[in-house]
This record gives structure tokens, C-alpha cells and sequence, in this order.
């Protein structure tokens, strides 16, 4: 669902950010202006991602009567691939571009600034981690299976005459 424009309104307001004239705006300079665009815009892309996201563990909450889901779930986390590491990893990718940002302001003052402090760094979440997440689909499989095999005996051992 995208977003109401007073939803986003409240939003701008709740984080700080003013609405300029353009003649306010044109007196920024254009790196600060850059920035206060970037983060107009990542406010309303986080509203929108945070309705995604909603949207999507939702869904993921029933699909888990479906064997074949919770052993999707279940691989998907163990090798990092789910909904939670893409949101570490894109919550980190924020943090590093502020950090960028942050940067390009002090190199535009003049100062130096050294690069290797600003480098990308994304450590994933350790296999004991991601199986620690994966351990509620893993047991709800197991569970499954152990129901199915109940259900096929009880039938087996009724239709034996």
C-alpha cells in the first residue's frame, strides 16, 4: 500500500524535516540540498517498505500451513536469504550511505578525508544465528511429519481387513 500524503506529511514533520519555498531551498547549498532530498525520500520509501514488510510477514503467517512453505522458510533463513537478512542488510546499507554523506560534506569543506574509513562492511548473521531463527520451522516440519505419519499409520491400519 503506498502511503497517504498526510501519513508522509506527519511523517516529514515527526523526523525533523520542513517544507522549504523554493526560494529557502535555493539558498542551501547543493550538497545539503542532495541530502534533505535523500532523506525526503528515503522517509517515504520506508513508510512504503514498512507497509511492504507488514504485508509480507502476514502472508508469511498463513502460508505456514503449507509443508512446502515452512521448508522454504526454514532453508531460506538458514542460508540467509530470507525477508529478516535482506532487512540487516538493507538497514546497514542506510547506516554506511549516512556515513557517505557525512563524508562528501567534510571532503566539500576541504579537509581530508580518508577512504578506508568509509568502506562497506556487511558481516552476516553467524550459521548458529540463522539456525537459531530457522528453529520454529524446522520443528513445525517435524511436527508435520510426524502428524502425517500418525494419520497414514491410524488409515493403513483401519483399511487393513
Amino acid at each position: 500500500p503506498f502511503p497517504s500524503y498526510s501519513k508522509v506529511e506527519k511523517k516529514l514533520a515527526d523526523s525533523g524535516i520542513k517544507n522549504l519555498t523554493p526560494d529557502e531551498y535555493r539558498q542551501i547549498p547543493p550538497v545539503q540540498a542532495m541530502l534533505k532530498d535523500r532523506r525526503i525520500s528515503d522517509t517515504i520509501y520506508q513508510q512504503f517498505l514498512d507497509g511492504m514488510n507488514h504485508q509480507t510477514k502476514f502472508a508469511r503467517s498463513i502460508s505456514r500451513l503449507s509443508p512446502s512453505a515452512v521448508y522454504s522458510y526454514a532453508t531460506s533463513t538458514l542460508a540467509r536469504t530470507d525477508l529478516s537478512s535482506y532487512e540487516n542488510f538493507m538497514r546497514r546499507l542506510r547506516q554506511h550511505r549516512e556515513k557517505y554523506d557525512e563524508a562528501v560534506i567534510v571532503a566539500r569543506s576541504g579537509k581530508k578525508v580518508n577512504p578506508k574509513e568509509y568502506e562497506f562492511l556487511f558481516v552476516p548473521e553467524s550459521l548458529q544465528d540463522s539456525s537459531r531463527s530457522a528453529l520454529l520451522d524446522i520443528c513445525l516440519l517435524i511436527l508435520i511429519n510426524i502428524l502425517l505419519f500418525m494419520m497414514a499409520h491410524l488409515f493403513f491400519i483401519r483399511y487393513e481387513v
